[in-house]
Parts: structure tokens; sequence; C-alpha cells
């Protein structure tokens, strides 16, 4: 554990933010609304070339703010300033898009005990982005009750997607990030980077409440409109880093780490945008995709701890991919909200 400076907050949260001027004003109300006191919000504008910096600056009256500019070197690099600067005992992340609870920190604070061993992880919901218009009035919700994990049970957790790679809706010591930091220059840096938190930590808490917003906004990384073969490729090889780091760590996991490899796959082809053109190059790619993802299609349909909607989303997609994209267009629309 790093000593600690005298004074310093209990919590630092990292908040990375590049030419989002549209969402400051929402995702900074949820921020300065934390109920947690003892605690530093890092603002890390990432060398911005619209007004989010100078927005971020009209919050820096609370005295929990801190805003910070540097030049771009993308989410990883400002997700690793920011630890390099936090003074906390603990870090969570929170993008710039995205919203919270007033309780986030709380929840989370309150679920690690103190500890230096734990990594607490909380519940994410997708929601529309016309939330955004009032998000004080957003209902979070609580079902259940705290659940504690090993490292193995938390790798499976993950493999079978029930508990999500991304470094945000998380509190782990400070220590764990300035240890492995984000790869810088790298796209999918989450589902790259989570085997490796997970090995540096001994126990993990999943609290039953949903205290963080995904904000399904058109235009982020996710629901982007293009798309290239060097981002199917990167996403291939974080695909390919979670499961070997997966394995190396829980090598009796290999038909868990065979459903989470095609549903990597799966969500790789849903990335690829709808009634439009695309470039021989990419549609190589997709059908290279699809063809990894049939190969594993029988092992998965014979797994008893797959979900049935996801061996159905996975058989439309090796055999009526036309109908796949249609159908997942309504999905995106219809259900995300994203236009």
């Amino acid at each position: 554990m790093t000593k600690e400076q005298k004074g310093a907050p209990l919590v630092s949260l990292v908040a990375a933010f590049y030419n989002v001027e549209a969402c400051v004003h929402y995702c900074m109300d949820s921020l300065t609304a934390q109920s947690l006191q003892d605690c530093e919000i890092i603002c890390v504008d990432d060398g911005s070339t619209d007004n989010t910096g100078l927005l971020l600056e009209q919050y820096s009256s609370d005295s929990r703010v801190r805003v910070v500019h540097k030049s771009n070197g993308g989410l990883s690099d400002a997700r690793n300033y920011g630890v390099s600067i936090a003074r906390g005992r603990y870090v969570t992340f929170v993008d710039g898009d995205d919203i919270v609870s007033p309780y986030y920190l709380s929840s989370l604070v309150e679920a690690m005990e103190g500890k230096d061993d734990r990594m607490v992880i909380s519940q994410e919901e997708s929601m529309p982005y016309s939330v955004t218009a009032n998000p004080s009035e957003v209902e979070w919700s609580s079902h259940g009750s705290l659940r504690t994990f090993d490292r193995q049970q938390v790798v499976e957790e993950v493999l079978y997607d029930r508990i999500h790679p991304c470094a945000v809706a998380k509190l782990a010591p400070r220590r764990v990030y300035l240890d492995h930091p984000f790869p810088v220059g790298c796209l999918y840096e989450e589902i790259r980077t989570i085997m490796t938190f997970v090995s540096a930590l001994d126990e993990f808490v999943v609290i039953p409440s949903t205290i963080y917003g995904y904000i399904m906004r058109d235009g982020s990384i996710t629901w982007s409109k293009s798309v290239s073969v060097n981002r199917l490729e990167q996403y291939q090889v974080a695909a390919e880093t979670i499961i070997k780091g997966a394995l190396a760590l829980c090598p009796s996991l290999e038909v868990a780490a065979q459903y989470q490899m095609a549903l990597l796959y799966t969500r790789m082809h849903s990335q690829l945008p709808v009634g439009m053109s695309l470039p021989p190059e990419i549609k190589k790619k997709d059908a290279e995709i699809r063809g990894e993802l049939k190969n594993l299609l029988p092992q998965v349909m014979k797994n008893g701890s797959v979900p049935f909607a996801s061996k159905i989303r996975m058989q439309l997609l090796v055999a009526a991919p036309d109908i796949y994209d249609k159908l997942y267009t309504l999905y995106r629309t219809r259900i995300k909200g994203v236009q």
C-alpha cells in the first residue's frame, strides 16, 4: 500500500473528459451531488478542443473537485494521469458522458469495509440519453444482498458476463492502478486489463444496488457509426487477452472461456454499421469473425450455464446475419435509445 498523504481523502474519483461539452453538465451534477464528503473528484480534461475544459472549471468551486488539463493521450492515458495525482486510499472511475447515483461513492466505500485486498463491484444500468435532461429524477434500484467471491469465482462471473469488465462502477485500492496502468494507445483497454486487476486482489464484493448509469449516447466508442479493420483487430486482441488471462488464473474454466470468446465475437460484428455499404476489407474481417463464432457455437450450445437468449442470438448471427442485423438495429434504437 502506498503511503497516504496527511489529510488525504479516502476516495479519489477519476473522471476523464474529451470533447463532451454536451455531457459535462449532467455528469458533473451527478458527481458533485455525492453524499460522501471524504473524497476528491479529479476531472481530467484530455486535451479537449471544444468547451469541455471551460465547463469543467465552472465546478471547481466545489472543494472536492480538482480540474486538470493535459494534452490528448486517449482514455487510458487520462485515467493513468488521474491515478498518478490521486491522493485517496481507493480509486474509482467514471466516464465523462455517464451519470452516477448520489450514493455511488458511499455505497462503494461501505462495501469495501476498509480492506486493501478487495475490489467492490457495483451494478451498472444502460440508460437512454433522454434521462440526462433530469438526472436527479433517475430512480436508482436496489435488489438482493452483498455477494462475496474469491478469485476463481469472480473470473467465472466475468466469463459468463454476469460481471462486466468495465473500469467504471468499481472501487479498488489505488496501488492496483498504480502498479497496473491501463495500456495507452489501445482500444478496449478494459477488456485487456480486467484479469490483471483480478490477479492483484484476493476478494471481490458485488453490491446489489444499481448506482452507475451508462448513457447510450450516439457517437460513443460503443455506438459509433463507423468502424475500421484496425478497430476490429484491436477488439479481437482484447478478446484474446481476456481469455488468456482468465485461463492463466483458472485453467479449469475453459468452457466458460469459450462462451466469453463467442460473446465477444458476436459483439464485434454488432459494432458494424447497418444499412451501409462496407469496404471489402471490413466484409472479409467480419466473415472471419462469424467463422470463428460458428466454430465455437457447438460447445456454447452444450453449455448449460449460457443463457438461452445468448444461444439464440449467436445461432441467428451465424445462420442469418442480415436478419440479425435488422433485429439488433431495433434493439439498439427501441430498447437502448440510441439513434
